[in-house]
This record gives C-alpha cells, sequence and structure tokens, in this order.
C-alpha cells in the first residue's frame, strides 16, 4: 500500500459520521430538558399518584390559609380591646371550626410522600407545644382570685420570665422542626403551616404564637392590676405601720413575748397582713409569712383588732402587708 495515496471514505463512510452527529445531539437536547425540568421541580420524577397527593395537599394548605390568616388577624387586633370579648369568641369558635374542617380534610388525603408525613407530624406537635403554653398561661390567670401576695408575686414573675422564654424556645424549636421537615417539598411555597393538632382534647389547639404572646401580656397586666390592687402604694403602707406600732405595739408585742417563752424557735420578723375597711377598722388580720410561725400569735392579736382604728384606706387599695420586728420586744 502506498503510503503517500490519501484514504478515500465513501458514501458509507459518511452515512456513519452522520448518524453520530445527530446521536450525540439528541443525547444533548435529553440531557438539557432533564437538568431544567430538576432545576424547575426538584430531584426524580413522583409516581403519578403520590405526586397528585402531593399537590393536593400543597393546594389544601394553601387555600386554609386564605381563609384562615384573616381571621387570625382580626382575633389578634379584638384581643387587645377588652370591650370586644364577644366579637372575639365568636371569631375564635370561627376560625377552630375552619381549622378543624380543613385539619381533617389533610389527614383525610393520606399522602403516601414520606416528606409530607414527616412535615404533618412536625405540624402536629408544633400545635401541641401552643396548646400546653396555652393551658399554662391560663393557669398563671387563676392566681387573680387569691389575696395570697407572694402567689401573685410567683404568678407575675412567671408570666414575665419564664413565659417569655417558653414562647421564646417554643417557637424556634417548632420552626426549625418543621422548616427542616418541608424543606424537600418542592412547589409548595406560601402553603399554611398550622397551627394544627390531632388531640381532641387540646386547648384551643389552632391559636397562633401571636396571640399566645397576646395573651401573655395580657395575663402580666392583669396579675400587675391585681397585685397593685392587693398592695397599696408604699406611702399608704408605712402611714398604717406606724400608726399601728404606736396605737397598738405594746399589744402585738405582748402577745409576741407570751408565745416566745413556749416556742424559743419563733420568728422574729414577720409579715403581717391588714386589710381595711372604709372607715380605717380592721376588717381582716392574716400572717403573710413568717419563717416559723405559730397560729396562737394570730389568734391572741385578732382578739383586739377588731377595735383598732388605722389610717382609712385611700386611693392606694384596702390591704397593706406591714413587716413587724420583734427582736426588741
Amino acid at each position: 500500500m502506498d503510503l503517500d495515496t490519501p484514504i478515500r471514505h465513501g458514501r458509507s463512510g459518511l452515512v456513519v459520521i452522520v448518524l453520530v452527529l445527530l446521536g450525540a445531539g439528541v443525547l444533548g437536547v435529553g440531557g438539557y430538558i432533564a437538568y431544567s425540568k430538576r432545576s424547575a421541580g426538584g430531584g426524580e420524577t413522583p409516581a403519578a399518584g403520590e405526586g397528585e397527593d402531593t399537590q393536593r395537599w400543597c393546594d389544601l394548605r394553601r387555600e386554609w390559609g386564605k381563609k384562615v390568616n384573616p381571621l387570625t388577624a382580626d382575633i389578634g387586633l379584638k384581643s387587645i380591646r377588652p370591650q370586644d370579648k364577644a366579637e372575639l369568641e365568636e371569631l375564635v369558635k370561627q376560625r377552630n371550626v375552619l381549622c378543624g374542617e380543613y385539619g381533617q380534610k389533610v389527614r383525610d388525603l393520606k399522602v403516601s410522600d414520606a416528606r409530607i408525613q414527616a412535615a404533618e407530624v412536625a405540624l402536629v406537635k408544633e400545635g401541641k407545644v401552643r396548646a400546653n403554653i396555652s393551658v399554662e398561661i391560663s393557669n398563671l390567670l387563676s392566681h387573680l382570685a387569691t389575696e395570697d401576695v407572694a402567689a401573685l408575686r410567683t404568678a407575675l414573675e412567671a408570666a414575665k420570665v419564664k413565659m417569655v422564654h417558653r414562647l421564646r424556645i417554643g417557637r424556634a424549636a417548632s420552626d426549625k422542626e418543621v422548616t427542616e421537615a418541608m424543606s424537600g417539598i418542592r412547589g409548595c411555597d406560601g402553603i399554611y403551616r398550622g397551627p394544627m393538632t390531632d388531640d381532641d382534647t387540646a386547648d384551643n389547639p389552632y391559636i397562633s404564637w401571636e396571640e399566645l404572646e397576646m395573651r401573655r401580656s395580657a395575663a402580666q397586666t392583669r396579675l400587675e392590676a391585681r397585685l397593685h390592687e392587693l398592695e397599696p402604694v408604699e406611702e399608704y403602707t408605712n402611714k398604717v405601720y406606724h400608726d399601728l406600732m404606736r396605737k397598738y405595739g405594746g399589744f402585738i408585742n405582748g402577745c409576741y413575748r407570751r408565745f416566745k417563752k413556749e416556742r424559743a424557735d419563733l420568728s422574729s420578723t414577720m409579715g403581717l397582713r391588714v386589710r381595711l375597711k372604709k372607715t380605717g377598722e380592721v376588717q381582716s388580720l392574716a400572717i403573710e409569712w413568717m419563717d416559723v410561725r405559730d397560729e396562737r400569735l394570730l389568734d391572741c392579736m385578732l382578739q383586739k383588732a377588731a377595735s383598732w382604728k388605722l389610717p382609712p384606706p385611700g386611693k392606694g387599695g384596702q390591704a397593706v402587708v406591714v413587716k413587724i420586728d420583734f427582736k426588741g420586744a
């Protein structure tokens, strides 16, 4: 064979080259389409039934949000106006019924997508966290009926510190869990993320985080008002104390000395709660605090308390807690 002679391909060689180029073109177009779908929709193409259920789940939650979000906003506005209590209760009722209906529709779908199932578990858990915090705030408000200043102070401190912490930590943890569960679900932007719970006995499971904060703030305000009602201004408290000890200190110290002889460990200081009538007469006496106490000490003071006359209560209130020191008695 002459190496200087050019190679002649002929017609068959040309056909092979054309087919190779066409094949490469088809593969390129197919790869581009697959890449575009992956970028737009994300990942593997779901099975027909699974994809449809997931889309219905997303659509239901969007529809739920469009209907319930305006109600939740109205509830927030009414929550800060005590005069709107009846309207507030009606709005809450409407919201809860609506959430119950949509929550059931979502459950009825029985979506097989593991990502949706994980998201629902997280949303249910979040709903229970909100419901539990709602109960805790209600429990704080139960102290409004008491006259125990120490208990009210504890409840107020819980409303100002503990519940703020519970709301912040609970919300952050729940938000993280729900966000992580929904991170793999594509095409569900802007859906209603709850609240939701499967526990029918929960107290208002559909309450929002914003409503909880409003409830906490309202509880704090009411507890502060109640405490102010039971603890008059310091000036009035001091006036009652000085009048009490000037007029009746000798008798009170005498009661203490009598029982101190029988009980050496009797505390040397106490907080005496004095509730007064509008006239300044004593309506009731109680020992607010005393590390080691003897009820006979209070009984002794009560024998004469009905005849005591103290400064009439003014704007500050009708009850005072005065500290009595028996060290010099």
